[in-house]
């Protein structure tokens, strides 16, 4: 049997691209690989890193128990593309995090759940309105 080759009927045959859906990666491919260059969500991972003041956001957090929260700068960079691409429910943002190339390479392959997403809005609204201004 070659592989590819698929009888399509009235004995004529076909040879089409592999299909493996099972088949092992010896390496995991980087999602870097999968952004192009030029994507949006690589110039918005710019701006969060080298042009954003975040200090409000981290001094927010100085007295705060528990467990770890996710780092601003991972949340501002998913909520900033969000708005930017139309994806703004906590609940969407949440499941991009996990199925969208671009949401998991912001994300650096975190999943914030949609109750994370939400509180860190809801805590830090004035200092995310301020750093819309800002990367305008």
């Amino acid at each position: 049997v070659d592989e590819g080759l698929v009888e399509t009927g009235a004995g004529v045959n076909k040879r089409f691209k592999a299909f493996e859906p099972d088949a092992v990666m010896l390496v995991p491919p980087s999602l870097d690989e999968w952004l192009p260059g030029n994507h949006l969500a690589r110039f918005i991972a710019e701006i969060v890193a080298e042009e954003l003041d975040l200090s409000r956001f981290y001094g927010s957090y100085a007295k705060t128990k528990g467990q770890p929260p996710y780092d601003p700068r991972l949340m501002v960079r998913v909520l900033l593309y969000g708005y930017c691409v139309g994806v703004r429910s906590s609940r969407e943002l949440e499941r991009a995090c996990v199925d969208v190339v671009a949401f998991r390479w912001l994300a650096a392959q975190q999943a914030p759940d949609f109750r994370s997403i939400g509180r860190f809005r809801q805590r830090h609204l004035a200092a995310l309105g301020n750093v819309f201004l800002q990367a305008l």
